[in-house]
């Protein structure tokens, strides 16, 4: 199936840089608007996944997020770092 074919399938947000990158006769226009259409791309596939992690932890009756105590430990050690500049060698 040609790309052309699913611009009528896809959500406005990519169908946009899509279109573009189809129109588009310069190589590195081109490559500019398929580099968006991958970042728009895979933003939705992230967004999907995480509604569906925070489903599947509601329907197994857990906090979506619930942090771990790792996570907080880890935190606060970043958050020490922050500001400080590199030691010198």
């Amino acid at each position: 199936m040609p790309l052309a074919d699913l611009l009528d399938r896809l959500s406005s947000p990519i169908v946009i840089p899509l279109h573009s990158y189809l129109e588009q006769t310069d190589p590195h226009l081109k490559l500019w608007a398929m580099c968006d259409t991958v970042e728009l791309l895979l933003r939705r596939m992230g967004s999907s996944m995480e509604a569906g992690r925070r489903t599947v932890a509601t329907l197994l009756g857990e906090e979506p997020d619930a942090p771990d105590d790792e996570d907080e430990d880890d935190a606060e050690e970043a958050s020490v770092q922050v500001g400080r500049p590199p030691q010198a060698r």
